[in-house]
């Protein structure tokens, strides 16, 4: 992984100033730096719904990770994103999220929640970086139906000085849409002609005073072929005017044309005058033999669409493509190429496609916007941004590309750190009978706050213990896919610490599978902060030393950018909604129990308190201090390694403000 301090021209346009033919001007193009990790292999999910959107320079995420959505935010083109916030709540596990922003610049947010049998659809508003409202867009329960375990919701707000937000979703029965105006609900409908193949909505709001929205689907046409339809909206008009005529989009050309899905809209108001309507997708030719990119614009007011027009041979995948324009009526669309799965980048300019640009050799699900439409300078130069989630073997993240006008960027500097990752390969232990996969990245090892950097041979460099008790702590960040943990040894090594020099050497610590690993739960991702006492031991010159333990892994030294470190550890300690409070001070069983030598002892903080969490013997003497600290409102976890203590029986001690509990462990080796 590289750090690329200067922009690369874009590929396939030889970086040369384009002729008439083309448009004039140049565009440079910059990768920005590895930031966003998810575990999720749908982390950007579909092009139906947006993930990434632009308000007057700042751009807002929003993905899905492990069950969980997060929000955050960027004001430097994608070069460095904000900490993560949690926007999911509750128990569930939620999916699919989409993101919009108004004219002020409030995000609004909406995802399904799936819990048990059961499916619900959420939409969350932000004003001043908080998310203040949280509303039940739909909860009919139908995820018992395996057909209908989805509901792929899209959200659009208007980028008018009004308050008027859609959410479009697929139900049983065909696809709904529920409105917010001036932060008032108003209830579901259901689209007219739409039946249980309609899918992969996509919504857009007309950026006037019109509280018009216009909704794109896929639908299946009486079971043969697959076809893209659009639709008007305005909950606000009479019942009888509040929907226009339902288009099919491939009509005059479906006799050579099959397959078509997952549609992306989008609406511009232009510097020619009118609102007009884009609209992408993907769909399989007969005539070029392969699955091309479709588009076709409209002025809203007209009675038809604009010619079809293709972007021949680009071997489109089924995550579909995601649409972007300006008001001088260029076009931008992303999609994902299958085979290797290609990130592409195509534009469409007066009628004619430019060459495509490959962003990416190995993406898929791409998502693009450009700034806010009712900006002065709004054009597609210099404020487009294109998201989508990568794939590198057993891990996913999350990448940015942006394109800018002018010259490269040069003269910034962004303080770098190597960390060490460890890629473990389990053979046969996937999912699917194939290898099951771990990557454990080690962000920071320390001995009483003094950071070591690990050398040749992962060696750290020499160092003098203090007298007393010593800790050496380690964080790090574990994730795995495609693993079945019913296939794995719980306790089976994956790391050895050891201090010394070159004639003593001593172990002090072993970090095992599950350690790192939540073995008796969904969760794929595990930040792990562990802190082992060095006591008695008969050096204290020298080096801490890793080795290997059951299983060898690949060693790749990655090259990260401390705000990607401080990312890392900030989506470990995610803003905590009123959601996430517990309601009581609670000390909970030690698990394992009965251990050897690690286990995990977890309590609820409602408030900010001093804590401190002591191990104490029999004869009531402290053996240990696990935290003896300021801690934050949550839920917490510690590790305790009992590696140079006896077998027997053992309490741990909380006393945190005015509340205090114990409880008994066995320790047995």
């Amino acid at each position: 992984d590289l750090i690329r301090g200067s922009a690369d021209k874009v590929a396939g346009m030889g970086g040369q100033d384009f002729t008439e033919e083309y448009g004039y001007g140049r565009i440079n193009a910059h990768m920005a730096v590895k930031h966003m990790r998810s575990l999720t292999s749908t982390a950007t999910a579909y092009s139906n719904a947006r993930k990434v959107v632009n308000h007057n320079g700042t751009y807002h995420m929003v993905y899905e990770d492990n069950g969980k959505i997060y929000y955050t935010y960027s004001t430097d083109d994608g070069l460095t994103w904000a900490p993560e916030e949690v926007a999911s709540f509750g128990f569930g596990v939620y999916k699919n999220p989409s993101i919009a922003v108004d004219y002020w610049g409030n995000v609004h947010l909406t995802f399904e929640e799936h819990y048990e049998s059961w499916l619900e659809i959420w939409y969350a508003k932000m004003e001043g970086g908080n998310f203040i409202d949280y509303w039940s867009v739909w909860d009919d329960g139908f995820g018992t139906n395996d057909t209908y375990t989805n509901a792929y919701p899209s959200i659009a707000a208007s980028s008018y000085q009004i308050d008027f937000v859609v959410v479009a979703f697929k139900t049983p029965d065909g696809l709904r849409v529920t409105s917010f105006y001036n932060n008032e609900l108003y209830s579901s409908e259901r689209v007219p002609g739409t039946d249980q193949t309609s899918t992969f909505p996509s919504v857009n709001v007309e950026g006037t005073t019109s509280y018009w929205s216009y909704i794109a689907w896929q639908e299946t046409y009486r079971t043969i072929k697959t076809t893209v339809y659009c639709i008007g909206y305005s909950p606000l008009a009479n019942p009888e005017q509040r929907w226009g005529e339902k288009e099919d989009l491939m009509s005059g050309y479906s006799w050579y044309i099959d397959d078509l899905k997952h549609p992306s809209i989008t609406s511009v108001v232009s510097a020619y005058g009118g609102t007009y309507l884009h609209l992408t997708w993907t769909g399989y030719s007969d005539e070029f033999y392969d699955k091309n990119v479709f588009y076709r614009k409209k002025q809203i007011g007209d009675e038809e669409w604009g010619p079809l027009a293709q972007y021949q041979y680009a071997n489109a995948h089924d995550y579909g493509a995601s649409i972007t324009a300006d008001k001088n009526d260029n076009v931008m669309i992303t999609w994902n190429s299958s085979g290797p799965n290609y990130i592409n980048l195509a534009t469409h300019v007066n009628g004619n496609w430019w060459q495509a640009t490959r962003l990416s050799n190995n993406g898929r699900y791409p998502t693009i916007t450009t700034v806010h439409p009712w900006y002065a300078n709004y054009n597609l130069d210099g404020n487009t941004i294109v998201l989508w989630t990568k794939d590198e073997g057993p891990v996913y993240d999350i990448k940015t590309y942006y394109v800018d006008e002018g010259s490269a960027r040069g003269g910034e500097t962004i303080p770098i750190k190597e960390v060490k990752r460890f890629n473990f390969t389990f053979d046969g232990a996937g999912l699917d009978g194939n290898d099951g996969y771990l990557s454990l990245d080690l962000l920071e090892l320390t001995v009483d706050e003094q950071k070591l950097y690990l050398k040749d041979k992962l060696k750290s460099q020499n160092i003098t213990l203090g007298g007393g008790e010593t800790a050496l702590e380690y964080v790090l960040f574990s994730k795995h896919r495609n693993l079945d943990l019913n296939k794995v040894n719980s306790d089976e090594t994956l790391l050895n610490f050891f201090f010394g020099n070159e004639d003593e050497k001593y172990s002090v610590s072993s970090l095992k599978l599950n350690q790192v690993v939540n073995m008796n739960s969904g969760e794929k991702e595990k930040y792990s902060q562990i802190s082992i006492s060095l006591v008695n031991l008969p050096i204290h010159n020298g080096k801490v030393e890793l080795k290997y333990g059951d299983v060898v892994p690949a060693l790749i030294n990655v090259i990260m950018s401390q705000d990607d470190i401080a990312i890392m550890l900030g989506k470990r300690m995610a803003k905590v909604y009123p959601e996430y409070i517990p309601e009581t001070f609670s000390l909970y069983q030690n698990y394992p129990n009965p251990f050897n030598p690690i286990t995990a002892i977890k309590f609820d903080l409602p408030t900010p308190s001093i804590t401190k969490l002591t191990i104490i013997d029999l004869m009531g003497r402290e053996v240990r201090v696990l935290v003896n600290a300021h801690k934050d409102v949550g839920k917490h976890i510690v590790y305790f390694d009992a590696f140079n203590l006896t077998t027997g029986i053992y309490f741990y001690v909380i006393q945190a403000g005015n509340f205090r509990d114990v409880k008994k462990m066995t320790f047995i080796k």
